[in-house]
């Protein structure tokens, strides 16, 4: 199978949708595998960490899509999204994401019939899983509409991806929100890591966050614009989100910018609220010499086999999500 970019400007337009995003960011890429089986099958979306290559997530797109004979999708948000100083910048992206998905019949078909499983890399896919819960739970509407788009219901398209997200893993993630770790994220997604400057580099853009964020307090104690976005993230992934039945959190406790311990606070918060209430799945794969996304590659073996115990746990849930391609491979 090979990969394919979907063409996501002609379907907000059929939406009657404009394409662009806050700040005036188009929508970025949605690259998708088709799984080559005529039997309806899940699709999987790859949400990739800050400016990740298109190329490094779908090799893990690629084991997915072999190994359970399931659909991947793989969407990068950009960097001014993830970065936004307002929730509701990367809530408008978001709904433009999920509606492109919708209007697409081959993924509206697939997601119809068995369901998606949300795969999160850093706070970069973090940020727009949280968005589209936000979304599902609020059923919101979209600002920037066409008049055509007012004959539609959108709330049942949001009402759709509700009850059709099946759930969500979380790959070096969620990170704490501090000026550090997104001066980290910031810093190792540029291509000054190897650079003679790169400590200056470092400063510097740890300065410009600093700064960001200073402003951003001050401009929000002000008009009282909303929660601040490290406070709303922390709270929602302790005590609020949940997307499906099933969740698998990887991470590493040498990992320099996602605080391993935030991520076992949020897991233990969620094991005590969340999990009786929703009957939640929450599983997790803690190693301890591995890089910030790189445990794919490096700890090959672990890695699969969580996914493996994660397919598992969905399948009692969702039977179809389970594939009988699997089945005999495993």
């Amino acid at each position: 199978a090979t990969w394919h970019t979907l063409n996501t400007s002609e379907s907000l337009q059929a939406w009657g949708i404009l394409g662009s995003s806050p700040h005036g960011t188009l929508l970025s890429p949605v690259v998708y595998r088709t799984a080559g089986n005529p039997s309806p099958v899940p699709c999987w979306l790859l949400l990739g960490w800050l400016e990740a290559n298109y190329r490094h997530v779908e090799k893990i797109g690629e084991y997915i899509g072999e190994r359970y004979g399931h659909h991947v999708l793989v969407h990068v948000a950009p960097f001014q999204i993830v970065l936004a100083d307002k929730l509701e910048d990367q809530r408008e992206y978001t709904k433009k994401l999920l509606l492109a998905l919708f209007a697409e019949p081959r993924i509206r078909e697939a997601v119809d019939s068995c369901g998606m499983i949300i795969m999160a890399f850093s706070n970069g896919g973090a940020f727009i899983a949280t968005s589209i819960y936000d979304i599902c739970k609020s059923q919101m509407g979209i600002s920037a509409v066409a008049p055509m788009f007012q004959n539609k219901d959108i709330d049942q398209v949001w009402a759709w991806w509700s009850r059709n997200i099946r759930g969500i893993i979380f790959d070096s993630a969620p990170a704490r929100m501090t000026i550090s770790s997104r001066t980290g994220a910031v810093f190792f997604s540029s291509s000054w890591t190897r650079s003679r400057f790169a400590l200056l580099v470092y400063c510097s853009i740890f300065a410009r966050l600093y700064f960001k964020d200073v402003l951003s307090r001050i401009r929000n104690l002000l008009t009282n614009d909303g929660p601040l976005m490290d406070t709303y993230f922390h709270e929602i992934m302790k005590h609020e989100f949940v997307l499906g039945k099933a969740e698998l959190y990887i991470f590493s406790d040498s990992d320099p910018i996602c605080d391993p311990q935030f991520v076992r606070q949020v897991i233990s918060a969620r094991s005590q609220t969340l999990k009786q209430r929703y009957g939640l799945e929450i599983m997790q794969l803690v190693l301890t010499d591995s890089a910030h996304c790189q445990h794919f590659l490096t700890h090959r073996q672990e890695y699969t086999r969580a996914l493996d115990e994660f397919v598992c746990s969905i399948s009692r849930f969702y039977p179809s999500v389970k594939h009988e391609k699997w089945e005999t491979n495993a």
